[in-house]
């Protein structure tokens, strides 16, 4: 469930608060089954993308373990891998779930083939299958079957294989590229670090074979992770006498001028007016919060809930820019069923792709978001910034809407939903 908190500033304002405090793991990749994984685990965790390395508005020197979700694409790491690698030299860890994209970005090169079953543990007294869980060649036979996706091949040096592939998947038609022994999980030691890779599915086995119950997917994933946090370093033991440069500075705020705001329009005041097709409802709470709700009913597709006002633009030759406030409480997971005071069975909930949160200016969106998955990490992540200056210019005034829309119905399925 999702939804939306909008405050609306025209011209950028400034906000600064306190950093969460030091989590050990950054998951790469929202939602998914790797952060259901987590969650269940009880592994505290930040959130970013791929693309927020790539911007640099992710510090990975606050965590001691970096992964990276499954199936989410890591190629773009390949543009520049070196804040990552920089990351492992100095003694952080890199675990990659499966993907199914090559990875040019290591520092010693694997290549990939096709689908294979399990091999064998080929070294079976490494942590990882022995703590906390005695993990066994006919446990990860059990992991969605022991099947090992795009399997390494031809490690590069220092590459350890520590799950080899058996027999080709039947159903994986194409021809092996090499005859060589084939990987399901290897680990590099990288400087101070390591690098882990794993292509096998346990986080899906977990959570989508099983629906939630617990399993030789869950054992693997709560090894991996606490072999991981074993191996990685914690920075934030490092002395707070350590000496810090006179030119440090911990956000670009504090080297430039905020902005003057033209104005800033709580959502208790006059002005907004709420419209909506479909079951979507609106209201301002005594917070000047505003929440678009959707009741635990089937969707439709063209439904709507929509608040808008019009704003005065005053003088905006300088450019014109939105900020506003969005977050959601439909995260994504599973349902459970329960039978008395326990959990029966689990049902995914993953409707994707078809609730949206949506900005507009004089009926264009220049923001919009999927309501699935997890509230960015820390909260300020939450707040947004849109260059409206090309909707606005030569206007004396525009309409601005915070909305949410369903793009597709949920067929049956019920899916409620609030965004603030």
């Amino acid at each position: 469930m999702r939804a939306i908190v909008l405050v609306t500033v025209i011209v950028v304002a400034s906000s600064a608060s306190a950093q969460d405090a030091t989590k050990q793991v950054l998951l790469l990749g929202e939602g998914g089954f790797t952060a259901m994984a987590l969650d269940a685990l009880d592994v505290p965790h930040d959130t970013a993308s791929f693309a927020d390395l790539a911007a640099q508005r992710v510090n990975l020197f606050r965590y001691g373990v970096v992964i990276g979700g499954f199936d989410v694409d890591r190629a773009s790491l390949a543009l520049d891998p070196e804040r990552l690698l920089t990351f492992v030299r100095n003694g952080g860890v890199f675990v990659g779930m499966r993907h199914n994209g090559s990875d040019q970005w290591l520092p010693s090169p694997v290549k990939r083939d096709k689908a294979y079953h399990l091999g064998e543990i080929l070294a079976p007294e490494h942590p990882m299958f022995t703590t906390p869980n005695e993990i066994t060649t006919e446990t990860l036979a059990d992991v969605h079957s022991g099947s090992i996706y795009n399997a390494f091949y031809d490690l590069g040096e220092g590459w350890i294989g520590l799950v080899s592939a058996g027999r080709e998947q039947e159903w994986d038609k194409p021809e092996a590229a090499s005859n060589a022994e084939h990987y399901g999980i290897i680990e590099l030691e990288y400087g101070e670090g390591r690098i882990i890779l794993c292509q096998m599915i346990p986080a899906y086995d977990w959570f989508k074979d099983r629906g939630g119950e617990d399993g030789p997917g869950k054992l693997l994933l709560q090894n991996m992770v606490a072999y991981a946090l074993a191996c990685g370093p914690d920075w934030s033991s490092i002395g707070s006498d350590t000496p810090v440069p006179d030119a440090y500075r911990t956000d670009l705020s504090e080297l430039f001028s905020p902005p003057d705001a033209a104005g800033s329009w709580p959502f208790d005041g006059e002005g907004w007016s709420f419209e909506g097709e479909g079951q979507f409802s609106g209201k301002a709470d005594r917070r000047a919060v505003y929440t678009i709700s959707h009741p635990n009913e089937p969707s439709t597709a063209g439904a709507f809930g929509r608040v808008q006002r019009t704003v005065e633009l005053g003088d905006a030759a300088g450019g014109c820019w939105l900020r506003f406030y969005m977050s959601d409480d439909y995260c994504g997971g599973s349902d459970p069923t329960m039978a008395g005071d326990r959990v029966a069975s689990r049902t995914t909930n993953r409707k994707g792709d078809m609730r949206f949160a949506e900005v507009t200016v004089d009926g264009q969106i220049v923001w919009e978001q999927d309501v699935l998955g997890r509230n960015p990490r820390p909260a300020t992540r939450r707040f947004h910034t849109v260059d409206i200056s090309e909707l606005t210019r030569g206007k004396q005034r525009v309409t601005v809407a915070l909305q949410m829309t369903d793009r597709e119905g949920s067929d049956d399925a019920p899916f409620a939903t609030d965004v603030f």
